[in-house]
C-alpha cells in the first residue's frame, strides 16, 4: 500500500511540476500542502522511481520536468493523475470517504496512513474523524482506537452494510441529485460504468467513497425482472434505496464478509412474503454476476423488501391539495413479517395484525389524546392505518434503514395539526424500538392522522340542533325561529321552542346549542347564545362561524395573554429561554414544581423546534390547571437542537381531557407554519400584531357564547 500511495503523491507533484515551470520550493509546497523538505523528498523520490523516463531538476530557483521516454511517463501519469482527481478535497468528502474506506477494511490503519491517502494534514483527519464518529454512532457502530495500531471500527456485519449504503445514498441525494422514482437516474449512472456518479458531471461525479462499480445496472435488471415476475410492489420511492443495499452486500460477499443470521429468524423470515421474491433476485443475480449468495444473505433481501414498503391510507383525490393530488402511491400491498409484533395472513387472504401492535397503535392514539384533547380512539380506520403502516416501519426500524418521503415538506405544510398528532405518537415508536423517528417517516404517519381529523371534521359539520328559549309567548319564538331558518337554513337540523320557565323539564341530549332573547342564570349542558329578538347583523355574524365550523371550543386567542408574551428577548441559549419563561409561568399560573423537568424531558426526547424558526415546547404529560400558551421573541436566534429559532411557543395543556383544542391548534399551526407571518410578527414584536396574525381570530364569534358551567 505504500508504494501505491507513494506514487499517487509523487504524480500530483509531477502534474503541478510540468504545469508550472520553473515554480520555487517554496511555492510549490505551499500549493501542494506540505513542507518544502516533503517536497525535496518526493523529488528524490521521484527520480529514483522514474530512472531513464523522467526527471526533474532545479533550474535558475524553481523545479522543471524533464522527461525522455514520454511512452513511459505518460502511461505511469495517467495512471496516477486519475486516481489523484479523486481526492476528496472538501471537509464533507473526506468525511464520506473516511467512513466508506474504515468500514471496508478489519484490519487497523493509522492516522498517518489516512493523511497520506488523503493528502492532507494528520490535523485535518483527526478533526474529520469526529464527524465520522458521530455518523458512525447512529447506526450502533464504534471507532476503536489503540495506541501504535490506529484505528478501526467495530460492529455487526448487518450495521456495516447499512451504514455504508446510508453513506453512499447520502452522497448521491447531495452530489447527483437522485431522488424519487430513480430507476432511470440509477441506470444512466451505471451505464456511464463510473461508479453511481457518471462521467457527465466532472469530479465531483468521481466521488472516492463511490469508487468501486457496483454493477447497478444489471441489479436493476435482476430486481425489476424478480418484482415482475412475483407481482411484488415495492413504493418508488424505496426503489433507490433498495437496489443500493442489494450492491453493497454483493461487494461485501465478494470480499469474504456475511451476514450471519440464527436458525429461528431466518426460519421466520422464510415465512414472510418477501421471501420467495428474495430468492427469485438472489438467483439472477447469482446468473448475472457470478457470486454466490447463501440462504443467510437472501434473508438479508427478504429483511430489506418488507422494510422497503409504504402502506398509505387510501386518501380519497377530493381531500387532498393540489400540491399532493395524484402523487402519492398508496396501492402498495402489505409485507407481512411473520415475527413478533408483526401481522401474519390468514387463511382467507385478510391481514391479522398481532396484539403488540394494536398495543403500539393504542398508545400513539391515546399520547395524541392526552398532549392535543383530541379523541381519535373510536376511529377503526385510523387504527388499520397505523398497523399497516408499522408493518414495514418496524422493520426499517430495528435494522436502522432509511426511507427519504419525497413529499415531506407538502404533506407538513398542508397538514400541520396531523403532522404534529404523527411526531407526538411517534414518541411511543421511540421508546418501543429504541431508534429516533425522523420526519420523512413523521411525514407517512401524519396522513393517517391526516385522514382521520378530516372525518372528524365532516362528522361534526352535521345540521345543529337547537332550542329557542322565549321569556314570552310562543309567537316571538316562532318568528325567531323563521329568522334562523332563512340565514342558517343548511346548517340546522331541528329546531324546538320553550319560555324559560320549561327549561327544567328539557332533555338536552340531542340539543346541540341554546339561543336564547333572556338571560338564563342557571347553568344549562350545553353552550347558550343571547340574541335579540329579530336576529339583527351583529348577531348573524356570531353564530354562522359556530354553526358552521360546528366547534364548541373557545376563540384561539383567548388562549393568550400580554402578560405571558414577551418581546425583545436575548438570543442566548435553549436552556436559559425556557427557564425564564418556566420562572415567568411560575409567578403568575398554577404549575408543579417539576414543570422544567417535564419540558427538559420532552426536549430530550425530540427536539420541538417546529420549522421557520419556531419552537413549540411543552410538558410530557398535560399538567396545566387551564389551557394557556406563552410567547417568546427573540432578537437573535437561539440553537435549538440541530436547527435555530426566533419564536418559542410554550404550551401548557390543561388536565381537563373534556376540553376541546382543536380550533386553538388549528390556528396556532397555521401561524407557526406561516413563514410570511412568523417573518412578519418578529419584525413587529406586538401582542396586538400576534392577535391580528391568529388565524380566526377577526371572524370567530364564540368569544359572545355563554360558556356551560360545570
Amino acid at each position: 500500500m505504500a508504494t501505491r500511495i507513494n506514487e499517487r503523491t509523487l504524480a500530483i507533484l509531477a502534474g503541478y511540476v510540468e504545469s508550472h515551470p520553473g515554480a520555487p520550493v517554496v511555492e510549490t509546497a505551499s500549493a501542494l500542502g506540505v513542507t518544502a523538505r516533503s517536497v525535496r523528498t518526493y523529488v528524490r523520490q521521484f527520480n529514483s522511481l522514474m530512472s531513464g523516463a523522467a526527471r526533474m531538476a532545479v533550474e535558475q530557483g524553481g523545479y522543471r520536468l524533464f522527461i525522455a521516454d514520454e511512452g513511459r511517463y505518460r502511461s505511469w501519469s495517467d495512471t496516477h493523475q486519475a486516481e489523484a482527481a479523486r481526492i476528496p478535497d472538501t471537509p464533507r468528502e473526506r468525511v464520506s470517504y473516511l467512513i466508506s474506506d474504515l468500514l471496508s477494511r478489519t484490519d487497523w490503519i493509522t492516522l498517518d496512513a489516512l493523511a497520506d491517502i488523503l493528502f492532507c494534514s494528520r490535523r485535518t483527519v483527526s478533526n474529520d474523524l469526529r464527524q465520522v464518529e458521530a455518523y458512525l454512532d447512529s447506526f450502533g457502530l464504534r471507532l476503536e482506537k489503540r495506541p501504535h495500531y490506529g484505528i478501526r471500527v467495530s460492529g455487526s456485519e448487518l450495521k456495516r452494510r447499512v451504514c455504508l449504503a446510508n453513506n453512499v445514498l447520502d452522497r448521491m441525494s447531495s452530489n447527483l441529485g437522485i431522488t424519487g422514482d430513480a430507476s432511470e437516474g440509477l441506470r444512466a449512472c451505471a451505464d456511464e460504468k463510473n461508479v453511481l456518479g457518471g462521467g457527465t458531471r466532472g469530479k465531483r461525479a468521481q466521488d472516492p467513497e463511490l469508487r468501486h462499480d457496483y454493477h447497478l445496472d444489471v441489479i436493476a435488471t435482476c430486481v425489476d425482472g424478480a418484482l415482475a415476475e412475483a407481482d411484488f410492489h415495492v413504493n418508488a420511492v424505496a426503489y433507490q434505496n433498495l437496489l443500493v443495499h442489494i450492491a453493497i452486500a454483493v461487494e461485501r460477499i465478494r470480499a469474504g464478509s456475511f451476514v450471519p443470521l440464527d436458525e429461528e429468524s431466518e426460519r421466520r423470515i422464510r415465512q414472510t412474503e418477501g421471501w420467495p421474491v428474495a430468492c427469485r433476485i438472489a438467483q439472477a443475480i447469482e446468473g448475472a454476476l457470478s457470486v454466490k449468495l447463501p440462504d443467510g444473505e437472501i434473508a438479508y433481501i427478504a429483511i430489506h423488501l418488507a422494510g422497503k414498503q409504504v402502506l398509505l391510507p387510501e386518501v380519497p383525490q377530493q381531500t387532498l391539495p393540489a400540491a399532493l393530488a395524484g402523487e402519492l402511491d398508496p396501492a402498495c400491498p402489505p409485507a407481512p413479517v411473520a415475527s413478533a409484533g408483526s401481522p401474519v395472513p390468514a387463511d382467507d387472504g385478510s391481514l391479522v395484525i398481532a396484539d403488540d401492535v394494536w398495543n403500539l397503535v393504542s398508545a400513539m392514539i391515546e399520547a395524541v389524546r392526552q398532549v392535543f384533547h383530541f379523541d381519535l380512539r373510536d376511529d377503526l380506520e385510523l387504527r388499520m392505518n397505523l398497523a399497516r403502516h408499522i408493518i414495514p416501519l418496524s422493520v426499517r426500524l430495528t435494522y436502522r434503514m432509511r426511507l427519504e418521503n419525497p413529499l415531506r415538506a407538502e404533506i407538513r405544510a398542508h397538514y400541520p395539526l396531523a403532522f404534529s398528532f404523527a411526531r407526538e405518537a411517534a414518541h411511543v415508536l421511540v421508546d418501543a424500538y429504541g431508534q429516533p423517528v425522523n420526519d420523512d417517516e413523521v411525514s407517512y404517519l401524519a396522513l393517517s392522522f391526516a385522514l382521520a381529523i378530516e372525518a372528524k371534521k365532516a362528522a361534526q359539520q352535521r345540521p345543529k340542533n337547537i332550542l329557542i328559549v322565549c321569556a314570552s309567548g310562543l309567537g316571538s319564538a316562532r318568528l325567531l325561529e323563521i329568522r334562523c331558518r332563512e340565514e342558517f337554513g343548511e346548517h340546522l337540523g331541528a329546531i324546538r321552542t320553550a319560555d324559560i320557565s320549561q327549561l327544567g323539564s328539557i332533555d338536552f341530549a340531542d340539543i346541540d346549542y341554546v339561543f336564547t332573547t333572556v338571560h338564563i342564570e342557571d347553568p344549562l349542558p350545553v353552550p347558550v347564545r343571547e340574541v335579540g329578538y329579530f336576529l339583527d347583523e351583529k348577531d348573524v355574524d356570531c353564530l354562522r362561524p359556530l354553526l358552521h365550523a360546528g366547534a364548541s371550543a373557545a376563540s384561539p386567542a383567548s388562549y393568550f395573554s400580554p402578560e405571558l408574551f414577551f418581546a425583545h428577548r436575548p438570543a442566548g441559549t435553549r436552556e436559559q429561554m425556557l427557564r425564564f419563561l418556566t420562572d415567568e409561568i411560575a409567578a403568575r399560573e398554577d404549575v408543579p414544581d417539576d414543570f422544567l423537568d417535564q419540558i427538559r424531558a420532552r426536549e430530550r426526547s425530540a427536539s420541538t423546534a417546529f420549522g421557520n424558526g419556531v419552537a413549540m415546547p411543552h410538558p410530557l404529560v398535560p399538567v396545566g390547571k387551564r389551557t394557556f400558551i406563552t410567547v417568546a421573541l427573540a432578537d437573535g436566534p437561539i440553537a435549538w437542537g440541530s436547527t435555530s429559532v426566533r419564536a418559542v411557543f410554550l404550551i401548557t395543556v390543561s388536565t381537563d381531557e373534556t376540553e376541546d383544542l382543536h380550533a386553538l391548534y388549528d390556528a396556532l399551526l397555521a401561524l407557526t407554519s406561516d413563514a410570511g407571518a412568523i417573518e412578519e410578527l418578529l419584525a413587529d414584536q406586538r401582542f396586538e400584531t400576534l392577535r391580528r396574525l391568529l388565524p380566526g381570530e377577526m371572524a370567530n364569534g364564540q368569544d359572545a357564547l355563554q360558556r356551560p358551567e360545570g
